[in-house]
């Protein structure tokens, strides 16, 4: 119904997610032997401890807990889904459960946003707001922060759609994954379904 929060990310963290590199099934087959060593060095928090980039002291910031986690790759949430038998949506699966089941070009409708829908640039928050604050941006399916908040990870390789043009933010992966629904710091455009 809502983005993971940062206190369900805790339960990963405290229930071994980080020490169990089967849960990181995608980064073994991409970087092999490497695998261990970059989740020992690279999936850490600011002060050095496994857990999300923006995380301290392996803590999330105090009042946060029902704030959508962020500051993680794309393999640390396909490993979290795992822990939680769960699995990330591909991209095409996103948009069905944003724009159902009417096709609208944002998950509340058709209108454009403004400051009570989602947690964008507009408001000038400046970080991430509890999951379900914009109440009014709920989708059809009854989804929240599908636009705002947080840029949520896909399973689909990025690549540009027919007769598109590749757009890419972060150059040099071949396997560089989809993520949909703009940020707290995005856009208007970056809450579009589509």
């Amino acid at each position: 119904k809502s983005p993971l929060t940062n206190g369900e990310y805790m339960r990963f963290v405290e229930g071994g997610g980080y020490q169990s590199l089967d849960l990181f099934d995608e980064l073994r087959s991409e970087c092999g032997t490497d695998a261990e060593s970059l989740l020992r060095t690279k999936f850490v928090d600011q002060s050095g401890q496994a857990g999300p980039a923006s995380w301290e002291q392996g803590q999330y910031t105090a009042g946060k807990d029902d704030h959508p986690v962020h500051g993680i790759s794309f393999y640390e949430a396909m490993a979290a889904a795992r822990y939680f038998d769960a699995r990330l949506p591909s991209e095409i699966e996103w948009e069905f459960a944003a724009r159902a089941p009417d096709g609208r070009h944002f998950p509340w409708g058709n209108e454009i946003p403004d400051r009570n829908i989602a947690n964008f640039k507009l408001n000038k928050i400046g970080s991430t707001s509890s999951c379900g604050m914009f109440s009014s941006g709920t989708s059809a399916l009854g989804l929240t922060d599908l636009s705002g908040n947080v840029h949520e990870w896909t399973s689909t390789i990025y690549a540009a759609y027919a007769g598109g043009e590749m757009r890419i933010r972060f150059m040099g992966r071949d396997n560089a994954r989809v993520a949909r629904g703009g940020a707290y710091n995005g856009d208007l455009w970056d809450l579009r379904c589509t």
